[in-house]
């Protein structure tokens, strides 16, 4: 599933995230692309989007293996794209029900998409389509069988920047009461001191871009005022994981450069259910 060991298609190199279904997931054009343009997509700009996008995977997916150790058996996928662990899953998987959650259009575009790679779907995989503007997340997950008194994990990556913050607190406090404990992995955009005065131009760079292609970022957080929230919504254990704390984790010892992107943290926050408003284990604040 995950490979922080060396692997031999990178020499002495760690591999930092193994996803052998994304080139499938993706098609030929896609591929295509990414191979006649190899210079853009190995630029520096390009290199630090993709570190972002392999470490928040690989954050996540290392979070749900301790879940899963401890008897986890529901796993959410939030905003589930082109996500791939259901055709990856561990031996110990199996045992866990998978729920994808998508908005209607962008889930028949992934079945398209696995159709024309020969994907059959697991038969732990639930595909939850929901325009989480106009349904809501509870009853959704309900119809497709989530048990709402049980311990679930959910991811919640590549999503939080686009929402308004009513709507990312609100889906933050479901998850918080769905289940003794319950637990959630999400990224957020990083604001103010949070942001190294190197990477502020970067930074600004990027949000005008996204502005310009039609998708800019609505939410931000500053790490220390997002864990009194997330206190204050019933999860007791807070972690944050910032670009620096990032780098030492996944890419220490690196001879090829990569480096994490500067403008994401990674939040992996439990409720367990005893509401005692405790903020234990904060972890990284880096």
């Amino acid at each position: 599933m995950i490979s922080g060991q060396m692997h031999p298609r990178f020499g002495h190199q760690p591999l930092v995230f193994d996803d052998s279904f994304a080139a499938r997931l993706l098609g030929d054009e896609a591929r295509a692309r990414i191979a006649g343009d190899r210079q853009l997509f190995c630029s520096e700009g390009m290199r630090l989007i993709r570190s972002m996008m392999m470490m928040r995977s690989r954050f996540a997916e290392d979070e749900l293996a301790t879940a899963l150790a401890a008897g986890t058996r529901q796993y959410v996928i939030l905003g589930a794209g082109l996500d791939s662990f259901a055709w990856r899953q561990p031996p110990e998987a199996p045992a866990l029900t998978i729920y994808e959650v998508d908005h209607p259009d962008t889930q028949r575009w992934k079945q398209e998409r696995l159709r024309s790679a020969g994907l059959a779907a697991p038969g732990n995989l639930r595909f939850v389509p929901a325009d989480l503007g106009r349904a809501s997340l509870a009853h959704a997950l309900a119809a497709a069988g989530f048990d709402a008194g049980a311990p679930a994990f959910f991811t919640w990556v590549g999503v939080t920047y686009y929402l308004e913050r009513a709507a990312f607190l609100d889906t933050l406090r479901f998850i918080g009461s769905a289940g003794p404990p319950g637990q959630v992995v999400f990224d957020v955009a990083l604001r103010g001191a949070a942001v190294a005065v190197e990477h502020r131009e970067f930074t600004d760079g990027m949000t005008r871009y996204l502005e310009q292609a039609g998708e800019p970022w609505r939410l931000d957080c500053e790490p220390g005022e997002l864990q009194r929230e997330l206190h204050g919504l019933g999860f007791d254990s807070v972690a944050f994981l910032g670009p620096g704390a990032a780098d030492a984790r996944y890419l220490a010892g690196r001879r090829d450069g990569l480096r994490a992107g500067p403008l994401v943290g990674l939040v992996s926050a439990r409720a367990s259910g005893r509401n005692d408003r405790r903020l234990a284990g904060t972890g990284a604040l880096g």
